[in-house]
């Protein structure tokens, strides 16, 4: 229904986009109306996620509105660069951005009504609901956005919506739900080749599973997606929030595997119980420092004082500026990885033990966790790093763990077994140490949405010597 263009402003340094109804609308007075509509609505919504109105008027009898300049691109030509579906943890920062939007805006009585990947702008550091262009009030009457007009992309709208039916807040909220499946699976929830046979299949409400098209998210997505995607709004999350929340807590935490503190010089050989209270306070050690990244404060507290410089700890040069060899990837002879020992819960029978086969080690470093270490390439991508724990550390593995659990899609690498120039093999007291930390590819912008959101930081992986300095994937 316009035309966009980028401006110059005229007094001020900045660029604006400049929306502008095209001629042969402009004679029409319903058009009229509803350009003028969309500027109102749209201009009472100042919110940091939302493309709001900035002024409007009329030239020559052209309609005009301005709004933000968002240097980025659209949600739907992201998924065209990843038509395999973008990585959880960015889709969950796409949806919980644009939830955000549509609760301010529900609550002060406004429905979107077209809420899809392209009407959703990402400028590297948050996500922006944009084009309320069909937007109305709640309990409007007037038949601007009636059966006849153009109301909304039929591929993410509500069946009550495509009935016809009275709608509310909730069929932005469906919409919500179908876009995140295209943002999860590259593809719309019922792509038909015609806009009837779409319609029919949304009215039918059968869709392929997200995990069939992504068997690396955990199931527990689907049933959110199908709670967002009901047919009846009863059946739905009460607010996009809700349903925002739900799918950032889908994938189920594995169980908590718990260190049991080794005796003095036996840090190298870790024993791991059944799930049991927190251990108590371990002795301080004097000759090592520990330390984990802000994300992990709470295990900040048991494991020791955190280290300064977070930046030196994986820089590759040292103080002199030289740059000390590549270690080799295989752990010292000094370190040995002995299977897990597992200790029977209280509850059950004490069973017969013999002695256990030794079990192959799955890599070097590798902690005997539910997931194991990982050796990501060194070919430029980027990872954000979650936190960095000592090898001597005698809670090393729930600490990892943790991290693990609590972040959806992480990983982690042992130091001495990555050979990553820009990652040092060993920290400023000389010890190898394990870095839970999310893969985000070569893609800077889901890095830079990472790192927005989460408050740590990013590393380049490459072959060649480290700055000593973060990377900034927003730039």
């Amino acid at each position: 229904m316009g035309e966009v263009y980028l401006a110059q402003h005229p007094r001020l340094p900045r660029h604006d986009a400049i929306k502008v109804l095209p001629p042969h609308l402009a004679t029409d007075e319903a058009f009229r109306l509803r350009f003028l509509r969309e500027a109102d609505l749209a201009a009472t919504l100042n919110h940091p996620n939302i493309v709001g109105v900035l002024d409007r008027g009329e030239e020559g009898g052209r309609l005009w509105l301005s709004m933000p300049y968002i240097d980025g691109i659209d949600a739907a030509a992201h998924i065209a660069q990843s038509p395999g579906g973008l990585p959880f943890d960015a889709v969950v920062a796409i949806v919980r951005d644009t939830a955000a939007a549509l609760d301010f805006a529900h609550q002060r009585g406004i429905l979107h009504r077209d809420v899809k990947p392209a009407n959703i702008m990402l400028d590297g550091s948050r996500a922006l609901l944009s084009d309320f262009g069909i937007a109305r009030a709640a309990g409007d009457t007037s038949d601007l956005t009636a059966t006849g007009t153009t109301i909304g992309s039929v591929a993410y709208a509500a069946p009550e919506q495509l009935r016809g039916d009275e709608i509310d807040s909730r069929a932005d909220i469906y919409s919500l739900a179908t876009t995140a499946y295209a943002l999860l699976t590259g593809s719309r929830p019922f792509d038909r080749s015609s806009p009837a046979a779409v319609i029919a299949a949304a009215l039918d409400g059968a869709v392929v599973p997200v995990t069939t098209r992504r068997p690396d998210i955990p199931p527990s997505v689907d049933s959110t997606i199908a709670r967002g995607m009901a047919g009846s709004p009863a059946d739905r999350p009460r607010s996009a929030g809700e349903f925002a929340a739900e799918l950032a807590a889908a994938p189920a935490e594995p169980t908590v595997i718990r260190a049991v503190p080794p005796a003095a010089g036996a840090h190298d050989v870790p024993t791991m119980i059944a799930p049991t209270p927190a251990p108590s306070r371990p002795p301080e050690r004097k000759s090592r420092r520990t330390w984990v990244l802000p994300t992990a404060v709470a295990a900040a507290l048991v494991v020791g004082a955190l280290v300064a410089g977070t930046a030196a700890m994986l820089g590759r040069s040292d103080s002199t500026g030289a740059s000390p060899a590549i270690e080799s990837s295989t752990v010292p002879a000094t370190v040995v990885v002995a299977p897990p020992t597992m200790t029977v819960p209280a509850t059950a029978p004490a069973p017969t033990v013999a002695p256990a086969p030794t079990a192959p080690s799955r890599g070097a470093g590798d902690l005997g966790l539910t997931r194991a270490v990982s050796r990501p390439p060194c070919d430029g991508r980027f990872i954000l790093i979650l936190g960095s724990i000592e090898q001597s550390n005698p809670a090393v593995k729930s600490l990892v763990n943790d991290q693990l659990s609590s972040n959806p899609g992480a990983e982690y690498f042992y130091s001495r077994a990555l050979n990553c120039g820009s990652i040092r093999s060993a920290d400023d007291n000389g010890e190898a140490f394990y870095t839970p930390y999310i893969d985000y590819g070569t893609s800077s912008v889901a890095a830079c949405n990472g790192l927005q959101h989460r408050g740590v930081y990013v590393r380049v992986l490459r072959n060649s010597t480290g700055t000593g300095e973060a990377a900034n994937p927003c730039k």
